[in-house]
């Protein structure tokens, strides 16, 4: 009688990890899917669920979701994102995590904080060609307008980030 109660439960457990996995399964299709056809907002819903509702344990997933926040323009989620991604044990995902927030901080007009971020990509991923690009670009833009440099500076002293008007 214990052995088939045993049984049971084992049954029960399985077909409810089972269920579990399929879900989760489910839900990362319909992300990718909504992603690759520019439904950003379905693919940030879905990768949110598979984070924060499944508790997905996925690098991979959470640097999904940072790109549809990027693509939403979200910028500073997407920024929460990768930034918990910057110091990833795979130098692929650190790699990409650091050149996107080189693109959010050049994006944001702090050209200092992006030349760094894509330096940084540069020695973990040397072949980086993106990162070496923008790297150059940024770095041109303020060899020819200094002033970019301190304005970004001055940006870095306002509290909370916040820009000067």
């Amino acid at each position: 009688m214990k052995a088939l109660v045993a049984a049971i439960l084992f049954i029960g457990f399985l077909s409810g990890g089972l269920r579990s996995i399929s879900l989760m399964n489910e839900h990362a299709e319909l992300a990718a899917a909504a992603y690759k056809r520019g439904d950003y907002i379905e693919a940030v819903a879905s990768y949110e669920y598979l984070i924060e509702d499944l508790e997905v344990q996925d690098d991979q997933v959470r640097l999904n979701l940072g790109h549809a926040y990027f693509r939403l323009g979200e910028l500073q989620k997407a920024q929460q994102q990768y930034t918990l991604l910057a110091n990833h044990a795979s130098r692929h995902i650190k790699a990409i995590s650091l050149l996107q927030l080189g693109a959010i901080s050049s994006q944001n007009r702090k050209y200092k904080q992006a030349l760094s971020y894509f330096r940084q990509t540069l020695i973990v991923e040397p072949s980086n060609q993106a990162a070496r690009y923008n790297y150059e670009l940024i770095q041109k833009l303020l060899e020819d307008r200094p002033e970019l440099a301190r304005v970004d500076e001055e940006h870095e002293d306002l509290p909370g980030g916040h820009h000067a008007a």
